[in-house]
């Protein structure tokens, strides 16, 4: 996955090889490009709001769901994963209510870089370590 004029390029080299997680990143990369597509349009009239409700119902679907496998498999990183996973969910609410009360303020494309670079680090790093513990344990 690569970030190419503001929108992720999912690619298989992204792939975790975990196809609950590279389903659901693949999405998430997918919704936050709605997002910004949204954003550089200048869609005030409720595309903006509703692209960000997608993007927080699926991200916050994708985190119960990584969480409920982590506990499934008793990965041992469980409580540090889980605390990355609140603060993006907080930070993605304050996002979806400022949009809520100042449309065009609220956000921009700085506030979507960042939320493609999160995925991108999450990716990387916190899943990137989850998926090599479930290989490691052989399930």
């Amino acid at each position: 996955m690569m970030i190419i004029q503001h929108q992720i390029i999912w690619d298989a080299g992204s792939e975790l090889g975990v196809s609950l997680m590279d389903s659901d990143h693949r999405d998430l990369a997918d919704k936050i490009n709605d997002v910004y597509d949204a954003c550089t349009r200048h869609e005030w009239d409720g595309s903006i709001e509703h692209a960000m409700a997608e993007l927080s119902y699926h991200t916050v679907n994708h985190f119960n769901r990584e969480e409920a496998f982590m506990r499934e498999i008793g990965y041992p990183g469980l409580r540090a994963h889980c605390k990355v996973h609140q603060k993006l969910t907080l930070i993605l609410d304050a996002i979806s209510d400022r949009i809520g009360r100042d449309k065009a303020a609220a956000i921009d494309e700085e506030t979507v870089d960042f939320l493609k670079k999160w995925l991108l680090k999450h990716i990387q790093h916190a899943d990137f370590r989850l998926a090599e513990y479930y290989r490691g344990i052989g399930l």
